[in-house]
């Protein structure tokens, strides 16, 4: 029989760990070298976030926006639970540069050393002082499950 970990779980442990947490979205540019062995927003040697023209960088800044409508989905036939925000997310007169990470994390308590990396999209989008929006995938903005074949 396959080792496996039972949706289910997956469900209620993504649950429980963003319980009382506050998830920020930020933008990172192509200077970036946060990696998936970055626990906290201050590990990266640089954080290349976007911010100095219209919006303001760093824990507390106005580049980083609060996710106030995540949703998890369990997703039996899939193999998978999926983390959604269920509203798009503007940046309005944004005038930045070219954005190539979208980054989601837990909010610092005052500042990033206890500020959680959860996960990096790749895009290439560049900014020009109108409006930018992002919206999550139709299957949400994470997938926790196992993978194809297991």
């Amino acid at each position: 029989m396959a080792n496996f970990i039972a949706n289910p779980w997956h469900e209620a442990v993504l649950d429980a760990w963003l319980s009382g947490k506050t998830i920020k979205m930020t933008l990172l540019d192509s200077t970036s070298t946060i990696d998936d062995e970055d626990q906290y927003m201050d590990d990266p040697s640089t954080l290349g976030e976007l911010g100095g023209n219209t919006h303001t960088a760093g824990h507390g800044g106005t580049i980083r926006k609060t996710l106030s409508n995540l949703v998890t989905t369990l997703d039996n036939p899939n193999d998978q639970v999926e983390l959604d925000n269920t509203v798009d997310i503007t940046y309005s007169s944004i005038d930045e540069g070219t954005v190539d990470l979208v980054n989601c994390h837990s909010a610092g308590t005052s500042d990033d050393s206890d500020a959680e990396n959860m996960f990096n999209h790749d895009v290439s989008q560049a900014t020009n002082g109108g409006d930018l929006t992002i919206a999550p995938a139709a299957e949400g903005l994470y997938k926790l499950g196992r993978a194809s074949g297991s």
